[in-house]
C-alpha cells in the first residue's frame, strides 16, 4: 500500500489551529478531510464515496476537539464505539489515531487498550505524518472470520455460513461449486450498486448534532404538547426542534414492553435522526425533512386516534377517541407501530424536488433503474434500509433468522411504496373492500395469512393519509403547505422549460391559482380516501370535517379574489351547457398535489374533445408525453342520464348540474391535433364539483 492510496480525516475543533496538519496530510495522502466531531467523521466515513473506497486514517486531536471528548472518558467512548462500528461492519478500513499534547502514559496506553491503532504526541511532525499509513498494515479488529473479505458492512449475506471453521467463508458441497461464480457477485461482493446510488441520489449534509444540549423538561413537555395537537406546524420549528420531535416520538414507542430489544442510547438515537435528516434535500420547498416530520406527526397522531398509542397529553378535543373497528389494535403490534413510524419518517429520503413524471419523460437513470415504475418510492425504500442498515437499528434489518424482521421490513416498504399516487385509486378501493369486510365480521383475526394481508392494508392507508395530511388540517397550517407546495411544483415547470420539456399548467407560474389547486385536489383525490378510511377507523372522521371547512374557505377565496388563471373555455355561439357538459380534466397527482394537463383547441361539431384509452395503454403511453387518464363513452353518458332521470327530478337535476359545473374543466387532450390555446371570443369560469361524471383520473 502506497500513501496516496490512503485518505485522511482530521477530527478537530479549531480548524484554524489545525491547518499545518491538514496541509501535511494534503502534500501525502490522496483525500483529506476534516469533521468538527466523532459523530460527524462517523458519518462522513459512511457515506463519502471516495472514503467509503479505501483505507482511511481517522486522526482524532483530543485537544482541540468538542469540548465533550476533551477527557479520558469520553475519548474512550469514541474509540470504544468505533471499534464497535468496525467489528459489526458499519465501518470499514478505519484506522483511528490519537494525537493529543498530554503525553501521560496512562492515558496512552488506554487509548490503545480502548481501539486506538497508534498515539501521536503534539506538535505533529512532517516525518510522523508520512509514517501513519503503516498502521494500516499493524491495525487489526477481531472480526468474524466467515466472508470477512466479501460482506459488506453489516449486511449478512444468505450464503454466509455459521461454520466459523470455514476457512474461505463460503458453504461448500457440489452445488455451490456449480453457482459459485454466480452467485458470488451478487450476495458475497461489496454492495457497490447500492451505495453508489444512494450517494448520488442523497443529499449528505454535515448537520452536527454534539452542539444539541439536553432538552429542559418544559421543552421536553412543550414539544410534547404540539406532538398532540393537530395544529402541529413544522414548518414554524428549527431543525434542532425537529430532530427533537422525532426522537421523542420515537422514544415514547420503544417503551413499550415488546420493543424492549430495541432500545438505543440518546447518542445513538440523535446519530440515526440527524443522518435521516442530512440525507433529504433541505433547499426542497416542500419535499424536506420538515415535511418528513410533519407526515411522522400526522401518523402519530393517527395512531393515537384509532387507540393504538397513548397520546402524551388528550387536551386537544381532537384527540378524543370514538369507538374504532374492534380489531385494529389487534391488528397493530408494536413492531408494526414503529414500522410504519419509521416508514413515514423516510418515505422520502432524498427525493430531488421533482415528480416521478418528470424522472420518466427526462429518461433519468432512477427511472431506468425502476423500470418507470413508482420510481422514486423505490428508492426512497432502498435509501431508508441503508441509512436503517448503518445505524443503531441495524437489528431490525437482520432478517435471515428473524421472521419478525423480515415482516417489519415488508411493512416499510409496502408503506413507503403506497405513497405513489398513481396507485391512490387502487388504495382507496382495497380501503374501502376492508371496511365492507370489517363491517361483515369477514377478517378473520386468528388467520395470520388474513391478518398479514388487512395489516399491510391499514398501514399503507394510514401512511397515505399522513402523507397528504398536511390539507386536511386547519385552514391557515394547510394554506402555509399548499403554498410551498405550489412553488415547488413552479421550481419544477422552471426546469423544464429550461429543459425544453412539455410541463403542465400547475407547474407553470400563473397558470393555475392556488386555490383552484387546492379544490380540485381536495374534492377529487383527497376526500375519498379519508372517507374510505374513516370507514375502517371512525377516528379518522375529524379529518374529512377539516377538508370540507377548508374547501369552503378555499371557495370563498376564489369567489373574493375573482382569480383568472388563463386557462378558459371557449363558448361557441348560445350553447354554453353543451360544451361545458362536454369538457374534462385530466389531473395528474404526485404527493398531495394536483397537476392540470394542457388545454387543447375547442373541438369540432358533434365530436368529443378528448381520446378514450384503456388503463394499459394510458400507463405505456405515461412516460411519452402522453396524459394518462379514461373517459366515459358517451353512450355510458346517456346511460347515466337515464338512471338518473328514472331515480326522479332531483337526481336527474343533480347530473345535469354535476355535468354544467364540471369541477375540473382546465385541460383537454386532443384526439386530432396538438394541444393549441383556446379561441379568445368568450371566456366562461367554470367552478369545480366534488363529483365528476365524465373522467376517472389516473394519478402519478
Amino acid at each position: 500500500m502506497h500513501p496516496n492510496q490512503c485518505s485522511v480525516v482530521l477530527v478537530t475543533g479549531d480548524t484554524n489551529r489545525s491547518q499545518d496538519t491538514v496541509s501535511m496530510c494534503k502534500a501525502i495522502y490522496d483525500e483529506v478531510q476534516v469533521a468538527s466531531d466523532g459523530n460527524d467523521a462517523l458519518k462522513m466515513l459512511r457515506n463519502h464515496p471516495r472514503l467509503n473506497s479505501r483505507t482511511t486514517l481517522l486522526i482524532i486531536d483530543v485537544d482541540t476537539h468538542d469540548r465533550k471528548i476533551n477527557d479520558q472518558q469520553h475519548c474512550a467512548q469514541l474509540l470504544q464505539k468505533i471499534k464497535r462500528q468496525l467489528k459489526n461492519r458499519t465501518l470499514h478500513d478505519v484506522i483511528p489515531i490519537v494525537c493529543s499534547c498530554r503525553d501521560a502514559p496512562d492515558f496512552m496506553i488506554e487509548c490503545i487498550v480502548n481501539g486506538a491503532a497508534d498515539f501521536i504526541v503534539k506538535p505533529i511532525r512532517q516525518e510522523v505524518v508520512k509514517s501513519l499509513f503503516l498502521n494500516a498494515y499493524r491495525y487489526q479488529v477481531d472480526l468474524p472470520a466467515p466472508m470477512t473479505r466479501y460482506v459488506h458492512h453489516n449486511q449478512r449475506s444468505p450464503l454466509q455460513t455459521s461454520d466459523s471453521s470455514s476457512s474461505n467463508g463460503y458453504l461448500g458441497g457440489q452445488v455451490w461449486a456449480h453457482f459459485q461464480d454466480r452467485l458470488k457477485s451478487v450476495f458475497l461482493n461489496e454492495n457497490w450498486l447500492l451505495q453508489t446510488v444512494y450517494n448520488y441520489y442523497c443529499h449528505h449534509g454535515c448537520m452536527p448534532h454534539t452542539n444539541i444540549l439536553p432538552m429542559s423538561r418544559d421543552k421536553t413537555n412543550e414539544l410534547q404538547r404540539q406532538v398532540c395537537s393537530w395544529d402541529f406546524l413544522s414548518l414554524d420549528l428549527s431543525i434542532d426542534d425537529l430532530v427533537a420531535v422525532v426522537c421523542v416520538i420515537l422514544k415514547q414507542v420503544l417503551e413499550l414492553p415488546e420493543l424492549v430489544e430495541y432500545r438505543v442510547s440518546d447518542d445513538d438515537m440523535l446519530t440515526f435522526v440527524f443522518d435521516v435528516c442530512n440525507s433529504y434535500h433541505q433547499e426542497n420547498p416542500y419535499h424536506n425533512f420538515r415535511h418528513a416530520v410533519d407526515v411522522l406527526q400526522s401518523t402519530y397522531f393517527f395512531l393515537c386516534k384509532i387507540g393504538v398509542i397513548d397520546p402524551f397529553f388528550d387536551s386537544d378535543p381532537t384527540l378524543q377517541r370514538p369507538d374504532n373497528a374492534p380489531g385494529l389494535q389487534t391488528l397493530l403490534r408494536p413492531l408494526d407501530v414503529f414500522a410504519i413510524l419509521l416508514a413515514s419518517l423516510g418515505h422520502d429520503i432524498g427525493h430531488p424536488g421533482v415528480t416521478n413524471t418528470f424522472m420518466v419523460q427526462s429518461s433519468t437513470p432512477l427511472a431506468v433503474l425502476y423500470n418507470d415504475r413508482s420510481v422514486l418510492e423505490s428508492f426512497h425504500s432502498m435509501a431508508f434500509f441503508h441509512i436503517l442498515g448503518n445505524s443503531c437499528f441495524r437489528k431490525l434489518t437482520e432478517i435471515k433468522n428473524r421472521p419478525d424482521h423480515a415482516y417489519f421490513r415488508k411493512v416499510v416498504i409496502h408503506s413507503i411504496l403506497a405513497t405513489d399516487m398513481s396507485m391512490h385509486d387502487e388504495y382507496v378501493r382495497r380501503v374501502e373492500e376492508q371496511a365492507e369486510a370489517w363491517k361483515n365480521d369477514d377478517i378473520d383475526i386468528s388467520n395470520k395469512e388474513v391478518c398479514d394481508r388487512e395489516r399491510l392494508t391499514l398501514c399503507g392507508a394510514l401512511i397515505k393519509c399522513a402523507d397528504i395530511g398536511n390539507c386536511a388540517r386547519p385552514f391557515e397550517v394547510a394554506k402555509s403547505w399548499a403554498e410551498v407546495l405550489a412553488e415547488e411544483f413552479a421550481q419544477q415547470g422552471d426546469l423544464e422549460n429550461e429543459l425544453g420539456l412539455e410541463g403542465l399548467p400547475i407547474n407553470q407560474r400563473g397558470k393555475v391559482t392556488l386555490e383552484q389547486f387546492q379544490l380540485t385536489f381536495k374534492r377529487n383525490i383527497a376526500i375519498k380516501l379519508y372517507k374510505a378510511v374513516a370507514q375502517v377507523a371512525p377516528g379518522m372522521r375529524f379529518c374529512t370535517r377539516f377538508i370540507e371547512e377548508n374547501i369552503i374557505k378555499w371557495e370563498e377565496r376564489e369567489s373574493s379574489c375573482n382569480h383568472d388563471s388563463g386557462v378558459t373555455v371557449h363558448v361557441e355561439g348560445g350553447n354554453e351547457d353543451e360544451d361545458r357538459e362536454q369538457a374534462g380534466t385530466c389531473l395528474e397527482q404526485d404527493e398531495g398535489s394536483s397537476h392540470l394537463a394542457t388545454p387543447t383547441r375547442r373541438r369540432s361539431s358533434g365530436s368529443l374533445p378528448y381520446e378514450i384509452r384503456s388503463p394499459d395503454v394510458r400507463r405505456d403511453q405515461g412516460a411519452k408525453g402522453v396524459l394518462p387518464y379514461e373517459v366515459s363513452s358517451p353512450e355510458v353518458q346517456n346511460d347515466q342520464a337515464v338512471q338518473s332521470e328514472q331515480e326522479g327530478p332531483t337526481a336527474a337535476n343533480s347530473m345535469q348540474n354535476t355535468a354544467r359545473r364540471k369541477s375540473d374543466v382546465f385541460s383537454l387532450v386532443s384526439s386530432d391535433s396538438a394541444p393549441q390555446p383556446w379561441p379568445r371570443r368568450q371566456r366562461k369560469k367554470v367552478r369545480q364539483d366534488s363529483h365528476s361524471t365524465s373522467c376517472q383520473c389516473l394519478l402519478q
